[in-house]
């Protein structure tokens, strides 16, 4: 947008002026703008205007930066002092939360140090009971001990030995002993067998009860129960079957006598013992032959380092 120069400048009112003025004596005393030609005179109003539009906008745009920047500091103070405001202003309510934070955080651990000083005393108290149990093992071997003196003492007073002891000086003394070997090694893998399937069932039992506490489990924790201080369930008690005990061996004799005069066992005897001295002289042949093989091997090496000069 161009800016119009206004019409009756100061320039042309004194030329006109001086052109309307009737002495001619004084045509010779006109100024220098009177002299210059039309044209001189618009191009010096022109440059006169392009002079005052800059000045204009470089005010303009040292007024626009000077109120940006006031009101980036009037921003910043304001900010300032709102900040430090609502600090103050939220400060109580800080403290109250951190003094209640404090509280609860030190009403926890007293909580935590009572609850694991009662768990210590109760597992001291019934579970763990080292006095119980010092003065259960000395009363049980009271109790052996006394056994043994009513047993010593019933064998003196009747003179004779009970059981297999009865025995020592009799020649069926090995068969009885490898009979109990017999017995006492198929009792020992019942026994195997019996505690691999309760570790499987209560492996089991574990499973199920894990899958059943999806949304609930047992509380209070079923913690060991020494000493059977406990109260059991009807699911929990065990049944022991109490084994008939005899003393007198006839018919076990009888049935060992019986398999020992068993041909057919005989045979299987014979030929498993055959086996295993087959066995015995397959490996220390094995062993020979490693040995000899071995011994050429170190021979044959030797003579392969030989220098034989010709």
């Amino acid at each position: 947008m161009h800016l119009v120069r206004h019409r009756n400048t100061t320039i042309e009112r004194e030329v006109e002026s001086d052109r309307e003025s009737d002495n001619p004596e004084e045509g010779t005393t006109w100024p220098l703008a009177v002299k210059v030609s039309r044209t001189t005179v618009h191009l010096l109003d022109y440059k006169m205007f392009i002079a005052a539009r800059r000045i204009q906008s470089y005010w303009r745009g040292h007024r626009a930066r000077k109120q940006l920047h006031q009101r980036w500091q009037a921003a910043i103070t304001i900010q300032r002092w709102w900040r430090g405001f609502r600090t103050r202003h939220n400060l109580w309510e800080l403290l109250e939360r951190r003094l209640q934070d404090t509280l609860l955080e030190h009403f926890r651990r007293a909580a935590i140090v009572i609850q694991a000083l009662f768990r210590g005393w109760r597992d001291r108290r019934y579970i763990h009971n080292v006095r119980n149990l010092r003065r259960m093992q000395s009363s049980a071997a009271e109790d052996l001990l006394n056994c043994v003196i009513l047993q010593l003492k019933h064998m003196k007073r009747t003179g004779s030995l009970p059981g297999i002891l009865s025995l020592r000086n009799s020649h069926c003394l090995s068969k009885v002993e490898k009979l109990m070997n017999t017995m006492l090694y198929r009792f020992h893998n019942n026994r195997v067998f019996s505690m691999v399937a309760s570790t499987i069932s209560q492996k089991e039992v574990n499973r199920r009860y894990f899958e059943s506490s999806l949304f609930y489990t047992q509380f209070p924790y079923a913690g060991p129960n020494f000493n059977e201080l406990c109260p059991f369930t009807d699911e929990e008690k065990l049944v022991v079957k109490d084994l008939p005990i005899d003393l007198r061996y006839a018919k076990i004799f009888a049935e060992y006598e019986e398999s020992q005069l068993d041909s057919n066992l005989k045979k299987s005897h014979r030929r498993s013992v055959d086996r295993k001295r087959q066995k015995h002289m397959d490996k220390i042949i094995n062993q020979e032959m490693l040995a000899k093989r071995k011994f050429c091997e170190d021979v044959k090496e030797r003579m392969q380092k030989w220098k034989i000069w010709l």
